[in-house]
């Protein structure tokens, strides 16, 4: 069946460029320059079976990349765009993101309504801070609405989701199309949430407490290590591709430990 704007969000035009842009990054480094998913984001003219089956909601988008194989940041390439201290300190956060693959079920990709088109330097920071202060808001509300607000507050540890945040689109302020995005990914859900009830919780916390944008995918790769490995690196390609070692914002992730050990 080809793809229309009815059917597929690769071709809807309330979907920016931008987003495209990204999904087209992520089938190049992912699945490759040459593969089918590649191809038909770069031509913008596809079959809908280059992608994993949609979610009847608009609003979520699954990501083409989900059956890949790839091993995390040769050291050739970190080396050339990186100083020592960077490198060994993207090392040290890769490694310690990655200790925690095996612990991940659900990915997600949520834009914000921060553009970055022409910004300044103070501007820029301005706009991570606020970006990073409503996902802290976010992280909130959903930790509430999973475990309820009693629980989450009294034993984080073991009543709160796992989740890894990275913030990217801080280094371009020449894209009119881009926003501020984070990268996300989850563990430890309610064992009676299934995955479209976390849909529906996830976008009343982004987009209904939150205020941000109604532009969201989510994946499930269900504790899948190769999947989650390709996952983390993709969440930290900025680092890899410009440097950019505070993509990975750890004021707003969480980790369950109690929970885990408990399991």
């Amino acid at each position: 069946m080809k793809a229309s704007h009815t059917n597929s969000p690769w071709l809807d035009p309330k979907y920016d460029t931008g987003f495209r842009r990204e999904m087209r990054l992520a089938a190049e480094i992912y699945v490759g320059a040459n593969s089918p998913s590649t191809l038909a984001l770069l031509s913008l003219n596809s079959s809908d079976k280059a992608f994993l089956p949609l979610s009847p909601s608009p609003s979520v988008r699954t990501p083409p990349f989900s059956n890949h194989k790839t091993r995390l940041f040769p050291d050739e390439w970190i080396g050339s765009i990186m100083d020592s201290k960077a490198k060994a300190q993207f090392k040290a956060t890769t490694e310690f993101l990655n200790s925690l693959r095996h612990l991940i079920t659900h990915t997600t990709v949520a834009h914000t309504p921060y553009k970055t088109w022409g910004c300044t330097e103070v501007e820029m920071e301005h706009i991570v801070s606020r970006a990073k202060r409503d996902c802290r808001h976010f992280r909130n509300c959903l930790n509430k609405e999973l475990f309820g607000g009693n629980l989450s507050r009294r034993k984080p540890l073991l009543y709160q989701p796992l989740i890894i945040a990275t913030l990217e689109g801080a280094l371009v302020n020449t894209d009119r199309d881009l926003t501020l995005h984070y990268n996300f990914s989850f563990g430890n859900l309610p064992r009676d949430v299934d995955d479209a009830q976390f849909h529906s919780i996830f976008r009343d916390c982004w987009v209904g407490r939150a205020r941000q944008r109604d532009n969201i995918w989510h994946g499930v790769i269900g504790g899948d290590e190769k999947k989650a490995e390709g996952w983390l690196g993709y969440s930290m390609k900025e680092a890899e591709s410009s440097g950019n070692v505070a993509v990975w914002d750890f004021e707003n992730t969480q980790i369950p430990y109690a929970a885990f050990d408990a399991d």
